[in-house]
């Protein structure tokens, strides 16, 4: 069996502290801040205040300081008996205040209490170091390592996201981060291994964490000095192992609320496991949201690094948009065609009826093919509005796709045209208007048997 030790620092949100009752300790507050591991610890001088860590390992020692105005305090492990240890000391940092070993590689809860012996005493925790078994039982061989960047393809984000680069002087995996201060937004990671750890730039924003099918469970909820924005790059922000190496896993983070000045930030994950990463692993369509056209590929280099590339998406996803806006884009010309060939020459005079028409002062123009009707400028027809189409690329920094959200097209036209009843009023029609109408009326009724009523016509 392969061991492998974990480091939780202080402001992992895997270590629950006791709300309101824990602050977190830096430069600004404390002039010892560069003594504790990563410049930073969480003290409490609260009697009964507690930090509970539930993990799976083998081992476990718990690194606070001794210091001149620290107390006593108690460690619990699952249901044995409770250890009280004293805190006081001449400053020294970085000590082993707790330790457990032999202990059996299943699930364990540790409760740390600062004890309420002296009156303002305090107790502060730096890091704590977790020791585990990986890999398959009877497992002697070394353990491949992955490295997952936030850019990989195998790392899915929806909703809002930012993609952070050339940070300094905050230490990121590739100088890359991705950030979003909106609640919902959610990253996933893909995966085959028996482990896997998620990193990231922490500032005390709370978040939800799921694992394959597992439900959601909240970390970093009511949790130490919501107030505080100390930056912690390269947190753990969660934990997983005794997984299948030969199935696909999929581990999603979501972002809990929605606040500018505490953005929750994801930087990269580190799969892990007892062989090599397979060359042909690829995500399955139905695991991914939202679903692309094909899978995505990993392709594993001689280290044990991933090189993580996807197969050609984009291609195929532009070239199905183009091709289908340019096919409604043809459909609607043939409907404006249609439409404009319909109001300009299918639009007919009315059928003999008892109404009389209205014709202009001059009188009618009468020519051997009939009266010529006259189409006000209202009555021409409208054009087709504008094909409104909005689509990215899957694997972009957003990982986002929208296809077209929809297709408009509308046409207008006036049912009948404006006239001013008083100047256009005929009296009567002359006998060769009349004759000249029924031959009109004849030729209409044979080549357009069917007709369409226009009420109202000028008539030049």
């Amino acid at each position: 069996m392969t061991f492998l030790n974990y480091t939780f620092q202080d402001p992992s949100p895997l270590i629950s502290y006791s709300p309101g009752q824990w602050v977190e300790g830096s430069s600004t507050n404390d002039s010892h801040a560069a003594d504790y591991s990563g410049g930073s610890f969480k003290v409490t001088s609260d009697a009964g205040s507690t930090a509970t860590l539930s993990f799976v390992g083998t081992s476990i020692t718990i690194f606070g300081a001794k210091r001149p105005n620290h107390g006593s305090y108690s460690v619990a492990l699952d249901d044995g008996p409770e250890f009280v240890g004293n805190g006081n000391g001449d400053n020294i940092f970085q000590f082993p205040l707790w330790n457990a070993q032999n202990l059996s590689n299943t699930q364990h809860s540790v409760v740390m209490t600062n004890l309420p012996t002296h009156r303002g005493k305090f107790l502060d925790i730096d890091f704590i170091s977790i020791g585990r078994e990986l890999g398959p039982p009877g497992f002697t061989g070394e353990i491949s390592e992955a490295p997952i960047d936030d850019g990989s393809p195998f790392v899915v984000y929806k909703g809002s996201w930012t993609n952070v680069s050339g940070i300094t002087p905050l230490t990121a995996f590739n100088s890359t981060l991705h950030s979003t201060t909106q609640a919902g937004s959610s990253v996933s990671v893909f995966f085959q291994a028996s482990s896997i750890e998620l990193y990231g730039l922490y500032v005390n924003a709370p978040f939800q964490v799921s694992l394959d099918d597992q439900l959601p469970r909240d970390l970093a909820g009511p949790n130490v000095d919501l107030d505080a924005r100390e930056e912690h790059p390269e947190t753990l922000l969660y934990l997983a192992d005794g997984l299948d190496e030969n199935t696909t896993h999929v581990v999603t983070l979501t972002n809990s609320v929605s606040n500018i000045g505490r953005p929750f930030f994801f930087d990269f994950a580190i799969a892990r496991s007892s062989r090599n990463p397979d060359p042909n692993f690829t995500i399955p369509i139905s695991m991914l949201t939202p679903t692309p056209s094909t899978s995505a590929n990993i392709t594993a280099t001689t280290s044990p690094i991933i090189r993580a590339t996807a197969t050609s998406m984009n291609g195929a996803i532009i070239g199905g948009i183009v091709g289908g806006v340019t096919g409604l884009l043809i459909l609607a010309f043939i409907a404006f065609m249609l439409l404009r060939r319909s109001k300009y020459y299918y639009r007919a005079l009315p059928p003999r009826s008892n109404v009389t028409p209205l014709l202009s002062p001059g009188g009618p123009q009468i020519r051997k093919s009939g009266l010529m009707p006259f189409i006000s400028s209202s009555m021409r027809p409208g054009r087709p509005s504008s094909i409104i189409s909005n689509s990215s690329s899957f694997w972009t920094g957003q990982q986002s796709h929208v296809p077209p959200s929809s297709i408009i097209s509308s046409s207008t036209s006036d049912t009948s045209s404006s006239y001013d009843r008083s100047s256009h009023v005929a009296s009567s029609y002359s006998t060769e208007t009349m004759e000249t109408r029924e031959v009109d009326d004849k030729l209409r009724t044979e080549k357009y048997p069917y007709g369409r009523t226009l009420h109202a016509v000028n008539v030049v």
